[in-house]
């Protein structure tokens, strides 16, 4: 569990919306294993490995391609 990331009262704010930019943060998707983030004493960041995330968009009934 990664606890060297400092978020930002505007990240946290930002959580879970279109405006959250974890790349920004220096957060990279790993190709093999999910991240883990700890934001605070009750609250954990999970960043799934690229091949869930494309499993997940290429299932998603949202994508129509």
């Amino acid at each position: 569990m990664k606890k060297d990331i400092q978020l930002s009262d505007s990240d946290l704010a930002n959580i879970g919306t279109p405006n959250f930019n974890f790349y920004d943060l220096g957060i990279r998707l790993s190709k093999s294993e999910r991240q883990y983030v700890q934001v605070n004493k009750e609250k954990v960041l999970v960043f799934y490995a690229i091949p869930e995330v494309t499993k997940a968009f290429t299932t998603s009934p949202l994508n129509t391609k």
